[in-house]
């Protein structure tokens, strides 16, 4: 298997002349070239107006070539690549006849399935939490025959899209549905972009990529460089990977929330979900960053734990189409709606960056706890709301949460979150504080502008014209207003006096590190494997979905001993 680096292509090209691109740069004729498939795309704007779609494809050939036709092509021409291909590992002894059995007499759920096997409960893994982490884990336990009992304190997929909706449209917030919490986790209803900086040494990343193919996402994630989804088509995907598992002979069930986990001897005996104890040996933690409650009733049970660092700061929205022009330049062609990354090093020496970006997206009031209020970005598949959004965010570390007067506890810098929602939920009087960039560097306490914004569209919940810098940290608000100006300058018009913010954004990752054995088991509770993003180990739904794929091999190799 070759792959050929740089194939420049103009945009709206089509797929006859991608294949004879390929035979140009090879030298061949088509007899020769047996398969070809894009490995990545990408959008090349270095030279705008004039755009290319720059390709990186795997071919397979007839015929080798020859070293001396290998000596013609640069390494970042041309290479030998090899296609990695993750296996799910299978469990060995009694769990295989058992799964065996299973796949003989199928699955019926009106039937506790430990009773129809004769199995002792206890051997089943539980899995607390059905975000990407959870969500994975799960899936491939129930791949390797181990029917994991999986236990989510929110609302299924189609439940929680009402409760969602209602709060947008302003009933009340339901602690355990909402945002952030329920099938899909908080990832589901985010941009549900697929970027990640793991290497993907093993296959694992693109184990995920083609498991979201497979159950709905569309085939343009396998090879975009900046692969996509989006909360809609999420909803579902989720949902059939849920049938899945339980066809698998897992189960699922929701508002079920972990209450208590018993120890015995150093080691995971019981946990209690619901006020009834299950017996478990192996429990996976993938509860997400915002589960406040177990982090604290950890702590409470001797897990080991540390504060760890995150951002904070707020949504800015801008029109699509400035960002569009901004990176594409003016052209008529259809492209998808622009990205951007942007970063400053303040005065002060914190640095701001963007976060999260939404093409085409909205901001949502991502809020979990009454009398507190927190932002996020989403889209849609077709991002087609016409605006743009990123937190632009700063740095918080824990001596700022020291500094804070929060101390040096593990848990500190979830106060430190905690301070800057309330204070957000009362500058909006329950709605999400929103105030207009030129504001914003006043300090002004009311929106001085006659009109709406024309981006006031864009949010997904109700908002009210406030302070925002009253519900950050002072260095935060002066570091963004500075980040602004400065952004302006890289993209004209990003730093506009009329430009929305919208806050707070806190809950960018974790404040805490679960920490961790070789054994990637809880250092002090033995079977108790924190995972995913909550955990402190990922940052995102695909790194978050790998780190549930190694906390499921994990436990599958432990079974097999």
């Amino acid at each position: 298997m070759y792959r050929i680096h740089q194939i420049k292509l103009p945009i709206g090209h089509g797929e006859n002349e991608l294949k004879k691109a390929i035979l140009d740069f090879l030298g061949i004729n088509e007899a020769g070239l047996v398969s070809y498939s894009v490995f990545k795309r990408s959008i090349d704007a270095r030279k705008k107006p004039e755009l290319f779609y720059i390709y990186a494809v795997d071919v397979e050939l007839k015929e080798e070539l020859s070293p001396k036709s290998l000596k013609r092509f640069k390494p970042n021409e041309l290479s030998i690549t090899e296609k990695y291909k993750f296996t799910v590992p299978r469990v060995s002894g009694d769990f295989s006849r058992c799964a065996a059995q299973d796949n003989k007499q199928g699955y019926n759920p009106q039937k506790p399935y430990d009773e129809a096997l004769n199995v002792q409960p206890e051997i089943r893994p539980v899995v607390i939490g059905l975000g990407p982490a959870g969500l994975f884990c799960s899936y491939i336990l129930a791949l390797a025959g181990l029917r994991p009992l999986c236990f989510e304190r929110g609302e299924d997929a189609d439940k929680r899209i009402q409760d969602i909706e209602a709060f947008f449209n302003g009933e009340a917030l339901k602690p355990e549905s909402n945002v952030c919490f329920g099938e899909g986790g908080a990832g589901t209803f985010s941009d549900g972009k697929l970027n990640t900086l793991v290497k993907d040494r093993d296959g694992k990343g693109r184990f995920v990529l083609e498991t979201f193919v497979k159950f709905g996402a569309d085939k343009s994630i396998l090879y975009d460089a900046k692969p996509h989804i989006g909360t809609d088509r999420l909803v579902n995907i989720v949902k059939s990977m849920r049938r899945e598992i339980i066809r698998l002979g897992g189960e699922v069930h929701f508002r079920h929330r972990l209450e208590d986990l018993e120890i015995e001897n150093g080691a995971l005996s019981y946990v209690k979900v619901n006020g009834e104890k299950i017996s478990a040996k192996q429990c996976v933690m993938a509860t997400g960053h915002s589960a406040r409650d177990v982090f604290s009733m950890l702590y409470s049970k001797g897990a080991m734990m540390q504060p760890k660092a995150f951002a904070i700061g707020v949504r800015a929205v801008h029109s699509q189409s400035l960002i569009d022009e901004s990176q594409y330049g003016k052209q008529s062609c259809r492209l998808p709606p622009a990205s951007y990354k942007l970063t400053h090093t303040c005065k002060n020496g914190r640095g701001v960056y963007s976060f999260c970006m939404c093409p085409g997206g909205y901001v949502v009031n991502a809020s979990t706890e009454e009398n507190g209020t927190v932002v996020n970005g989403m889209s849609y598949s077709g991002r087609d709301s016409g605006y743009a959004n990123a937190a632009i965010i700063c740095t918080v570390t824990p001596e700022d949460y020291e500094q804070g007067g929060f101390g040096s506890h593990p848990l500190s810098g979830v106060e430190f979150q905690r301070k800057y929602e309330r204070l957000a939920y009362e500058a909006g009087g329950g709605f999400i504080p929103a105030q207009e960039l030129g504001d914003f560097r006043k300090k002004a306490s009311q929106h001085t502008r006659k009109f709406e914004p024309e981006t006031k569209p864009s949010v997904k919940g109700r908002i009210k014209f406030s302070d925002l810098t009253a519900c950050l940290p002072d260095f935060v608000s002066e570091s963004i207003a500075e980040a602004m100006s400065a952004f302006d300058r890289k993209i004209k018009g990003f730093g506009a006096d009329d430009v929305l913010l919208l806050g707070v954004e806190t809950r960018t990752s974790s404040p805490v590190r679960i920490v961790r054995n070789g054994e990637l088991q809880c250092e002090k509770i033995k079977g108790l494997y924190p995972c995913g993003e909550g955990a402190g180990y990922a940052g995102g739904i695909m790194s978050a979905a790998l780190d549930g794929i190694k906390i499921a091999e994990k436990i599958i190799s432990q079974k097999g001993e």
